[in-house]
């Protein structure tokens, strides 16, 4: 039967039934089709996974780090015993004001040096700054990518400073290449765990907390991100990222 014919043969026999009739029928065939797209809102797959925000810190979740490997070559630069320089160094004020980018690197590097009563140029004191750096988790690169694929936002959060930034970027090309974006502390002025980083972040990706996940291995910024509502991980070794994403 050609379809128009079929069309006209249906409209024909729904017309034949009385006015209150057609009236309940038209409630039921609109009931019937509400109830069936919202079951398939319910169970589609596409329905019910959200984009997510995804913040990974850089040192120790993205790349390894070791910072007695910097002290290490201070020492052999100084000639002053590496027992000497573990007691003298401290993340303290000078490391966080260069973290916030608010010294430069020249100003860092004599100033921490007269901290730990050590005596180097500037180009050795960066030649022992760089030796932070251990080698990349390339399983954590992968699972940044595939989460990109699936349609989710990928973010590297950092406290870093110019003179890694210096370095990383070139020797780790892979992390600049997995994330959407790229949220350092010396760009910002700002560092964890201060909880207006998190916010600044949130706000740049027009993100809800409860949409956003953070993985850091210090518990302080892990701590701090979930005070304001983001679901944060500590990760305390190689394992835990990949594991959390396996389950």
């Amino acid at each position: 039967m050609p379809h128009s014919q079929g069309a006209f043969g249906a409209l024909s026999f729904f017309l034949c039934f009385p006015p209150f009739l057609r009236r309940a029928m038209r409630f039921s065939v609109r009931s019937l089709f509400s109830l069936y797209f919202s079951r398939y809102s319910e169970l589609s797959p596409a329905r019910q996974e959200r984009t997510m925000l995804y913040i990974f810190d850089l040192g120790n979740v993205i790349v390894d780090i070791d910072f007695k490997r910097v002290l290490g070559v201070w020492s052999n630069l100084s000639g002053t015993p590496l027992a000497v320089l573990n007691e003298r160094f401290t993340m303290g004020d000078v490391f966080q004001q260069h973290e916030r980018g608010e010294i430069s690197d020249q100003q860092f590097a004599a100033s921490l040096c007269e901290e730990m009563g050590i005596a180097l140029s500037f180009e050795q004191f960066s030649t022992g700054w760089q030796a932070v750096f251990v080698a990349l988790r390339p399983e954590v690169i992968a699972i940044m990518q595939r989460l990109r694929n699936e349609g989710h936002r990928v973010v590297v959060l950092s406290n870093t400073n110019r003179l890694h930034c210096n370095y990383w970027p070139q020797h780790y090309p892979e992390v600049a290449t997995a994330a959407d974006a790229m949220y350092l502390s010396q760009d910002i002025g700002l560092r964890k765990p201060d909880p207006a980083i998190y916010q600044y972040v949130l706000k740049a990706e027009h993100t809800p907390a409860e949409q956003a996940v953070f993985f850091d291995d210090h518990p302080a910024n892990v701590s701090a991100a979930q005070a304001v509502g983001i679901k944060a991980v500590h990760v305390t070794d190689r394992d835990v990222v990949p594991a959390y994403f396996a389950g």
